[in-house]
């Protein structure tokens, strides 16, 4: 009976040091990888909130117009209104006056508006509103419109019957009439944004009220 010999020089196998090689290897690939996809989920996830940020701060832009462009009027009639009444109240940190515009219901007004800088954790600045009806000042609701920012401040244009140009003011005294224009200079992550709004606003003007002649 002849008995075959399997030839074993040419064969090699994985030797313990090998095997422990390639397992290193491999691990250290899968933490490379891993580490690069949490990365890239990091820089999407950052990136989307930078996005989601600038969409709410051009939104919160958009409604300080919209309600600063509405601010209008009262017609003071006789001593109906006291002493302390003013049609528009503003300084350097807070601004008052009454809207045709509404934060939550669009054009469905009038109310009274309240803008406040408040002073935030690390000295950031944060600008909150308030509104109520005009017919129930203690109904307010209040809402954060803008935060983080390094500074945030109101300006007011005033021009004198004898003065060709007119200057910005910090502060409103005017308490018959409204500003003309309103600036907001807002200094945010190193960019400073300042918004002029011109106010569409006569003295003779409310709402619901018209100011012309009724034709014939």
């Amino acid at each position: 009976m002849m008995l075959l010999k399997v030839n074993t020089q040419n064969q090699k196998g994985f030797t313990l040091l090998e095997l422990l090689v390639s397992i290193t290897l491999l691990g250290l690939i899968i933490l490379i990888t891993a580490g690069a996809l949490r990365a890239g989920n990091r820089a999407t996830e950052s990136s989307q909130k930078k996005i989601e940020g600038l969409e709410r701060f051009r939104t919160s832009l958009s409604i300080i117009e919209s309600q600063v462009q509405s601010a209008f009027m009262i017609n003071k009639t006789g001593d109906i209104l006291d002493a302390d009444f003013f049609q528009f109240s503003g300084d350097k940190t807070k601004l008052q006056f009454r809207s045709v515009y509404s934060l939550w219901g669009g054009s469905m007004g009038p109310v009274f508006v309240n803008y406040e800088v408040r002073d935030e954790d690390m000295g950031n600045k944060t600008l909150y509103a308030s509104e109520a009806p005009v017919q129930i000042p203690d109904a307010a609701r209040e809402v954060r419109l803008i935060d983080n920012a390094k500074d945030i401040h109101f300006e007011y244009f005033t021009k004198g019957p004898t003065d060709e140009k007119g200057s910005w003011t910090e502060e409103w005294t005017d308490k018959e009439n409204i500003p003309g224009r309103i600036r907001l200079t807002i200094e945010k992550d190193s960019r400073v944004i300042s918004l002029i709004v011109p106010v569409m606003t006569s003295k003779n003007n409310q709402p619901g009220t018209s100011t012309g002649g009724t034709k014939k």
